[in-house]
């Protein structure tokens, strides 16, 4: 529905860039796996601070080659862009966290006591596994699908 609300009634073209549209559902899909909560990426009301932690996983991704890949004087002194790096990862930490804790009160207040999706699994181990879990799985998700996206679409 969202892609036909986008296309050009005429020539019935897509007005925007599809790259960008394929990377909204991609992290959507990849959130609601992680986080086991649906983000509205590509809705008209998409949720601020889901677009902050999609901005923050890509600066994480391009500013961490800069700084573990290349020669850096970041262990010497802490650079602009280092610094930047460090925020993104704390970032992704307390928007993670929060959304997390949102997925633990949900699963006591309904009084489950089997988890069906992977976080709740996770949940029922321990609160801090899942945490860890969660961040993992969006920075690997998201990285497969920018890798895969510069092939499929470049």
């Amino acid at each position: 529905f969202r892609l036909e609300m986008l296309r050009d009634p005429i020539t019935g073209l897509l007005k925007n860039d599809f790259h960008i549209e394929l990377k909204k559902w991609a992290f959507e899909s990849v959130t609601y796996i992680a986080l086991n909560k649906r983000l509205n990426m590509s809705s008209e009301n998409a949720n601020k601070e889901a677009a902050m932690l999609a901005q923050n996983l890509a600066d994480c991704f391009n500013l961490s080659f800069l700084y573990d890949m290349r020669p850096s004087v970041w262990k010497y002194f802490e650079t602009p862009g280092f610094k930047k790096l460090m925020r993104s990862y704390n970032s992704i930490t307390e928007i993670t966290y929060k959304y997390v804790l949102e997925a633990m009160h949900r699963f006591e207040s309904e009084g489950k006591t089997e988890a069906k999706s992977v976080l709740e699994k996770l949940l029922l181990i321990d609160t801090h596994y899942a945490m860890l879990m969660s961040i993992d799985s969006l920075t690997s998700g998201m990285d497969t699908v920018r890798s895969s996206s510069i092939i499929i679409y470049p």
